[in-house]
């Protein structure tokens, strides 16, 4: 800002002034994605485990925003290893859903295959987990079962969560 100021006088009484002002100010605006302005300089970025935070700062006597974004429900699948199985028995496996960012609760539902098929593949506790900031992991009981004349092999058993598509995997030998 640049202030320009003259006088002059003509006749006794007589004076005038001028005053220009020129230059601008920038207020700070948030962007739609984390740790972008739309105006204003990025600042204080914030990896929470819900939301990213930062602030948009505005310049030449521009106002500061404060910018939030919530981060999308994320989550991993683990299991437990490999396991053997005697023909004609059964063995339970751990599913574990850990949650890993977002907001509020989420339903997680578990499906699984086996690749050749063969064993028979339930969840004998359900198969839906709710995990959040305060339930952060499930566990859910995978249950295989084997027939006599199941041919032996090694078996890929795939778990699959939903939403996202998240996946697990072992072996049944």
């Amino acid at each position: 800002i640049s202030i320009t100021s003259g006088s002059q006088s003509s006749g006794p009484n007589s004076c005038s002034n001028s005053v220009t002002v020129s230059g601008s100010s920038v207020n700070g605006v948030c962007s739609a994605a984390h740790y972008s302005c739309t105006a204003g300089t990025s600042a204080n970025n914030v990896d929470g485990p819900l939301t990213w935070t930062w602030d948009c700062n505005g310049s030449g006597g521009g106002t500061n925003a404060l910018c939030s974004e919530s981060k999308p429900f994320d989550y991993s699948l683990s299991d437990n290893g490999n396991v053997s199985v005697v023909q004609g028995s059964t063995v339970d496996r751990t599913i574990t859903v850990s949650y890993l960012a977002g907001s509020g609760t989420n339903t997680v539902t578990l499906s699984a295959v086996s690749s050749p098929s063969g064993p028979t593949l339930t969840w004998p506790s359900g198969n839906t987990c709710d995990v959040s900031t305060i339930a952060p992991t499930c566990d859910k009981t995978l249950r295989i079962a084997t027939a006599l004349t199941l041919t032996e092999r090694d078996y890929n058993i795939t778990v699959t969560g939903a939403p996202l598509s998240k996946t697990t995997d072992f072996y049944l030998t």
